[in-house]
């Protein structure tokens, strides 16, 4: 994840193991999940960004800004399957396409109905 709080990972430097901290570490693990989310799922790199930064910090995290400020867009799962599925009480789409100049899109996105209406919050990424 790239350390912090004395979570150190393990790197290789010239004389052997080394543990260290910063995001710049982490920057193999994101291009790895990022590679897998393109040449193996088949997602644009536009759509692996906003998967990943889905995934960093979950609906239900009350985090405060300063702790948001420590750890930016959130930490990214370990394991794909965290970030490729979701729990039983969300549903995730991946709208994509290109915006011109004063275009205007709608989508209509079959989600269930609950007690004759949406109770339901919705995220963009």
């Amino acid at each position: 994840y790239g350390g912090g709080n004395g979570d150190f990972i393990n790197v290789c430097e010239p004389l052997g193991l080394g543990r260290v901290a910063g995001t710049s570490f982490a920057a193999p693990f994101i291009a790895r999940k990022m590679a897998y989310l393109i040449h193996i799922m088949g997602l644009s790199r536009e759509e692996a960004k906003a998967l990943l930064i889905d995934a960093a910090i979950p609906w239900n995290d009350k985090k405060t800004f300063t702790d948001l400020s420590l750890i930016g867009n959130g930490i990214v799962p370990i394991k794909m399957d965290d970030i490729l599925s979701t729990p039983d009480d969300e549903i995730k789409f991946i709208v994509s396409d290109i915006s011109r100049a004063y275009d205007t899109y709608n989508y209509d996105f079959p989600v269930p109905i609950s007690s004759e209406s949406y109770p339901y919050v919705a995220k963009a990424t």
